[in-house]
């Protein structure tokens, strides 16, 4: 059979094609998991959607060919996974796949091809329908070798695990599912169950560890395919329009949440916060002088007005509550800076991503406040980095223009349970075995003290705010923690929790005459940000036979990963971490748990 007979078109570029789910915003998403199709790198929202891309773009129906074949479901396996390897490996097995159908040589035949090439590969499990019948598998086993044969039974074994896993992993988002909702209030936990109606959220990371392999014995390895959960996926039946709709009710009670003056007391009387901007913005007059700016989230319009008074020409304050955006503009106005009265700044009331146009066509820089709780809670970021590929001009500033965020071991007096041991004189230890309980599911956002802190501090990820894209906030990275110097001839601490914290800075790249740091560390002033606390299921720490540990000695190793629920703006966090003894050696069972911080 020739390729014309098969109806084979040739290998295209598809980058334009018309068949991306990703453009068909409103059509309703049948159900199914992601699928990537046959020949090339586009993902579709189930294997139909897929096979139907494949057919109609690059001309080839698998179920009719399985049919013309006569493959039985362990051939079928073979095929796709074939075909997978070839297109990974930059060939076209289209020409190969013609000709198998008149010969009895198959080029799937090799047992190798058992194995999936796409972790988690839809459609390997699609059914095919009335329209495809497979022959039984116990047919097949009386036609193949006896090699064949124990290949067929493994690839049974094979499905059969990985059903199981599959079980089992539906099991442990039921349970991930209820931990999150218990964690949301009941307005915002009613819309997420909603947006799931009967579906499950889905368990996808981008695996972008930055971070050196673990090596010792017993730390946690390779990171996993599947952690976190990254968004709620449409429900079958359930647009994506109406989708938004839920998304909607939920922006707008988070825009409304700003629309009062006492959470921007609070920020505006963190100094640390403040003056850092406000050095930035003033001290640096070869970046300001004339600039147009864009403000993102202005508030209370105070980063405008101190861009203003750091010389910028133009400026627009973008701010998504209406009723903010309104007091911000009396402020301006009572400060002479608006542009109604011949000054610099227009406040424009509207979220970001909705804007169809500043008063300016593009701008020099972006200043922003977007930071939330442990860096990325409340997913503002998304925001700025969506105005900074719309209207930011080439080699525009974004300021702050880099992130980092930091990781510590922490003693008992991190999680501040020690006020429940004695209340006046009353032991109120249910309290603090309900906290313990609450901690392991929950993050803390708590001020920690340097003297808390009994390891060193490791680097856990850092962000170029003029490079990086959202799905950059979602990561996994290892870490490796220290005794200090200062513990030379000490005993080790007990480890109780991670501090998590983050540092944000103005660098000289674009802020030449005055570079800022604004750092959320524990070993400095402390800000409205705190610190984001990790409690342990146990205590972890070094033993070592020496009775001394030397310092720079390793006691904990692991892995963080951390994804944003984007519907409802919360951070997941999940931790992986082991102690180690003098040597190097791993001591108990690792600690695997998940946290999150979410909108109360």
């Amino acid at each position: 059979m020739s390729e014309d007979q098969l109806g084979v078109m040739p290998m295209c570029d598809d980058e334009n094609s018309e068949g991306s789910w990703e453009s068909d915003a409103d059509d309703e998403v049948e159900a199914g998991e992601k699928t990537q199709c046959l020949f090339s790198g586009d993902v579709f929202p189930s294997s139909a959607a897929a096979l139907e891309h494949d057919k109609t773009h690059f001309g080839f129906d698998l179920g009719k060919y399985i049919s013309q074949v006569g493959m039985d479901e362990y051939e079928v396996i073979r095929c796709i996974n074939y075909i997978r390897t070839s297109v990974s490996q930059s060939r076209d097995p289209r020409s190969e796949l013609a000709g198998a159908v008149s010969t009895p040589e198959k080029p799937w035949r090799d047992d190798k091809y058992l194995i999936p090439v796409l972790p988690d590969d839809a459609m390997l499990f699609h059914e095919f329908g009335s329209s495809v019948d497979l022959p039984q598998a116990s047919s097949s086993r009386e036609r193949e070798t006896p090699a064949a044969s124990q290949g067929t039974q493994e690839a049974h074994r094979l499905r059969q695990e990985l059903a199981q896993m599959r079980h089992e992993n539906a099991e442990l988002r039921a349970a991930l599912q209820d931990a999150c909702l218990a964690s949301l209030p009941p307005e915002a936990a009613q819309y997420v169950q909603d947006s799931m109606g009967s579906g499950m959220a889905g368990l996808d990371v981008n695996d972008n560890t930055n971070g050196q392999s673990v090596g010792a014995p017993g730390a946690p390895s390779g990171p996993p395919a599947k952690q976190l959960p990254l968004s709620i996926r449409v429900p079958p039946g359930q647009s994506r329009r109406q989708r938004s709709e839920k998304v909607e009710k939920a922006d707008e009670a988070y825009f409304d949440s700003y629309g009062y003056f006492d959470i921007h007391r609070t920020m505006l009387g963190d100094k640390v916060r403040t003056e850092a901007y406000q050095r930035a913005l003033e001290g640096n007059p070869s970046l300001m002088r004339g600039a147009r700016v864009l403000d993102v989230g202005c508030g209370t319009g105070i980063l405008s007005m101190f861009a203003a008074r750091g010389g910028a020409s133009q400026i627009a304050a973008v701010e998504g509550s209406e009723r903010m955006a309104e007091a911000a503009q009396s402020i301006i106005e009572e400060n002479q800076l608006s542009s109604s009265q011949g000054g610099p700044i227009s406040v424009v009331s509207g979220r970001v991503e909705e804007l169809q146009a500043l008063p300016m066509q593009q701008v020099d820089v972006i200043v922003s406040e977007w930071m939330g709780y442990g860096l990325f809670f409340e997913c503002m970021l998304d925001s700025v980095l969506h105005v900074r590929d719309r209207f930011l001009k080439p080699g525009g500033a974004v300021l702050p223009d880099r992130a980092t965020m930091y990781i510590a071991g922490a003693g008992p007096g991190a999680l501040d349970l020690e006020f429940w041991r004695d209340v006046y004189g009353f032991s109120y230890r249910p309290v603090q075995a309900q906290l313990l309980r609450d901690g392991l599911k929950t993050a803390h956002v708590t001020p920690v003290s340097a003297d808390d802190i009994v390891t060193a501090a490791c680097e856990l990820q850092s962000f170029d705010l003029t490079s990086m894209t959202p799905q950059d906030a979602e990561f996994n990275a290892h870490f490796t923690l220290q005794a200090p110097a200062s513990a030379t001839g000490a005993a080790p601490q007990e480890v109780h929790a991670i501090v998590l914290w983050f540092d944000t800075e103005f660098s000289p790249r674009f802020c030449k005459e005055q570079s800022v740091v604004l750092t959320t560390s524990p070993h400095a002033p402390q800000t409205h940000w705190y610190q984001t606390v990790l409690q342990l299921r146990q205590p972890l720490a070094a033993q070592h036979s020496a009775g001394a540990q030397q310092p720079g000695q390793a006691i904990l190793q692991g892995r963080i990963s951390c994804a944003r629920g984007g519907e409802h703006r919360c951070l997941d966090i999940s931790l992986e971490c082991v102690g180690l003894d003098s040597k190097g050696q791993s001591i108990g069972e690792p600690q695997t748990q998940l946290y999150s911080i979410a909108m109360s």
